[in-house]
């Protein structure tokens, strides 16, 4: 468990090396391969950009091409929910989308009370079928 200052407590159990800072720190030249000229150094630089810049173009491409629109999916149907059940508590997506974060985060921006209890959308491969997900934000806690 982390502190306040960002250090553990205790040892993590597991920790990642994966992050892009890891990884470009990898493209560095080994300290043991015998030639350490300019040359090696600029394709390991070249190689760390260009990891570097995939890493960057896809975040863009993946916010410009499912964050974005699903956000604004969601948007909609949550400001259409009173015309689908007079309570506010059931939301329609028009079509299926990852949905979970943002309506959290939406019905905090947009101070949605009451919250979205039920989430309903219709299934890709068969229009007669249709999913229903509740909130789990809104699942109660387990009974005592």
């Amino acid at each position: 468990m982390a502190s306040h200052s960002g250090r553990h407590r205790q040892p993590p159990r597991y920790v990642s090396n994966a992050h892009l800072f890891s990884r470009v720190g990898k493209a560095n030249l080994n300290w043991m391969d015998p030639d350490q000229s300019a040359e090696k150094e600029n394709e390991a630089f070249g190689r760390a950009m260009n990891l570097t810049g995939s890493e960057f173009l896809d975040n863009v491409r993946f916010h410009a091409k499912s964050w974005l629109p699903a956000r604004s999916i969601v948007k909609e149907c949550l400001a259409a929910k009173m015309d689908i059940d007079p309570s506010g508590e059931i939301m329609v997506l028009n079509r299926f989308c990852p949905w979970k974060l943002h309506l959290f985060e939406l019905e905090e921006e947009m101070r949605i009370d009451p919250p979205v209890k039920s989430v309903l959308y219709q299934d890709d491969s068969c229009k007669h079928h249709w999913h229903q997900q509740s909130n789990p934000n809104c699942v109660p806690g387990p009974l005592a």
